[in-house]
C-alpha cells in the first residue's frame, strides 16, 4: 500500500536544471547541427516562460472585454425590444 508520495520540484531533492541543459543542446546538434551553450538555452527558456504568461494574460484581458461587450450587446438588444413592444413596432420573441 502506498503510503506517501514524493513530488521533486527542481532543485528541492534534485538539481535537474544541468541534466535539462545537456537534453536540450543534444537535441539542438542532432536536429539543427546547433551547438548552444547553456547560458543561451537559459535565456531562450526564460523568453519563452516570459512570451507564454503574456500571451495567457492577453488572452484573459480579451476574454473579460468580450464578455463586457456581448454584455453589454444583450442589454442593447433587451432594451431594443421593449421599445420596440411598447410602440407596438414589429419585433423577434
Amino acid at each position: 500500500m502506498i503510503k506517501a508520495i514524493i513530488f521533486d520540484f527542481d532543485g528541492t531533492l534534485a538539481d535537474t536544471l544541468p541534466v535539462c541543459y545537456y537534453a536540450f543542446q543534444a537535441i539542438f546538434k542532432e536536429f539543427d547541427n546547433v551547438e548552444l551553450t547553456s547560458e543561451e538555452i537559459k535565456v531562450c527558456l526564460v523568453h519563452l516562460k516570459r512570451e507564454s504568461l503574456e500571451r495567457i494574460l492577453l488572452i484573459q484581458i480579451m476574454t473579460k472585454q468580450l464578455s463586457s461587450i456581448m454584455k453589454n450587446t444583450v442589454k442593447n438588444i433587451t432594451n431594443l425590444s421593449l421599445r420596440m413592444k411598447r410602440y407596438n413596432c414589429c419585433y423577434i420573441n
